[in-house]
């Protein structure tokens, strides 16, 4: 059950992330193709308004931005497509809809019949009553009316025809600045200051106390000839997320949170005594809180990198120790609850980002780490009330033959038993997903 659950929390992680990635990209786009059109590229600022517009079909101001692009190098008909979607996903655009108007009712652009004497604005303007695509100039909606064409319009604006009302709208919008241009030939993505990682792997993990554990209960289970099976797992998932900061293009740092659970240690063993026995399950999670350095060889596809950093590596082990020996004179009991540890570890990998959208990347990466966690203890009380210090031990000849077993600490030391590590030592192979 708690492997289902942390399977969901790291989905729970992605899903509002890959919910924003659309608008994010969207956004971006739109910011690539104001900058472009402002400097007068409106045949490539068309490209990046389609890109919007394909990454999120709501973006009416998208559709907006790409009419008055292809108005600008008057392709009316595709200018007027673009319009009426934009009209279509935000209906309530009345400056927007007499435009559309207007266009179909004349077969000449409205902006030719009043066309600007003027040097500044000689270059062919959006139809009647559109404004170019601009910064805001302000942070919320308001309305401006020009009256009977007698006002004068903002700049940049075509002149109204006499007998109307032309609403000027600011809107607010997401961005405020054009995208910078760098000269580099690297990848947007390879100067963004900070960036989010969401990732999830396959775990490897050594777990060397846990496998001849459970050689030496099999074993201890057929000498005897009684019935059973103990097995260990060193299979497991990863997932988490990482803050991170970009020094310069090859150099940055990051702070992560992850979460480590393989397939339990099992044992279950019945005794030839009129039904004794015991069973075990030790279920392993750990969480490593981590400091890593990134060293970054970006290109203009995005970036390859190596990475290496310390960690505080917390364990949190649920065990479930059912026992009966009464028909040997022997007590019977359970002990459930979770038992405690940690260490300090160490991780590095290697890997590579893919720049998929301007804010939106792909990782692909190989991380290996060492972490032994020992001296796992927890609190239980037991059937008969009696509350003790348990810890997580292996070795003993008197428990399971030398399996994985829970104990007192009173008897840690004795019999050769000793407390069972949770070696974590081993590697992730994995994807994610990473956010400027």
């Amino acid at each position: 059950m708690r492997k289902i659950l942390l399977l969901v929390l790291s989905v729970l992680l992605l899903a509002p992330a890959l919910a924003q990635a659309a608008n994010a990209q969207a956004q971006e786009y739109d910011e690539l193709g104001m900058s472009l059109y402002r400097q007068g590229l409106y045949a490539k600022a068309i490209t990046y308004f389609q890109n919007a517009v394909q990454a999120d079909p709501t973006d009416w101001e998208g559709y907006e931005n790409l009419g008055n692009a292809y108005f600008k190098i008057n392709d009316n008909a595709d200018a007027l497509s673009a319009y009426q979607k934009s009209l279509q996903v935000n209906p309530n655009n009345s400056t927007l809809e007499n435009i559309v108007q207007n266009m179909q009712g004349n077969t000449a652009p409205a902006a030719a019949a009043n066309a600007p004497t003027n040097t500044q604005s000689a270059v062919s303007q959006p139809p009647m009553g559109a404004a170019p695509p601009t910064a805001p100039q302000s942070s919320v909606d308001s309305e401006q009316p020009i009256d009977n064409g007698q006002s004068n319009p903002p700049q940049g604006m075509a002149p109204s025809q006499p007998g109307t009302t032309v609403v000027v709208r600011h809107r607010r919008r997401l961005y405020a600045e054009p995208e910078p241009v760098y000269n580099d030939n690297l990848a947007p993505m390879d100067h963004r200051k900070m960036w989010v990682d969401a990732d999830l792997a396959y775990n490897w993990s050594n777990q060397q106390d846990f496998f001849t554990g459970a050689s030496n209960e099999n074993n201890f289970i057929k000498q005897n000839g009684y019935t059973g099976i103990a097995s260990a797992d060193n299979s497991g998932l990863e997932g988490g997320v990482e803050l991170g900061f970009l020094l310069n293009p090859y150099n940055g740092i990051a702070i992560g949170v992850r979460a480590l659970v393989t397939n339990p240690y099992t044992s279950n063993v019945n005794y030839q005594n009129g039904g004794d026995f015991e069973t075990v399950n030790v279920q392993p999670y750990v969480v490593p809180l981590t400091l890593d350095y990134y060293l970054f060889m970006p290109d203009h596809d995005g970036r390859f990198f190596l990475t290496a950093g310390i960690g505080y590596y917390f364990a949190d082990v649920a065990v479930n120790d059912n026992y009966s020996y009464f028909n040997s004179g022997g007590p019977t009991d359970q002990l459930i609850g979770d038992m405690y540890g940690g260490t300090v570890g160490f991780q590095a990998g290697v890997g590579r980002e893919f720049e998929i959208g301007p804010r939106l990347g792909l990782r692909i990466f190989a991380r290996g780490r060492y972490a032994k966690i020992s001296n796992i203890n927890g609190t239980f009380t037991s059937l008969n009330g009696v509350t003790d210090n348990y810890g997580l031990v292996t070795g003993s000849s008197g428990l399971l033959g030398g399996g994985i077993a829970v104990d007192s600490t009173s008897n840690i030391g004795s019999n050769n038993e000793h407390y069972a590590t949770l070696d974590y030592t081993g590697f992730d192979l994995g994807i994610g997903l990473t956010f400027f």
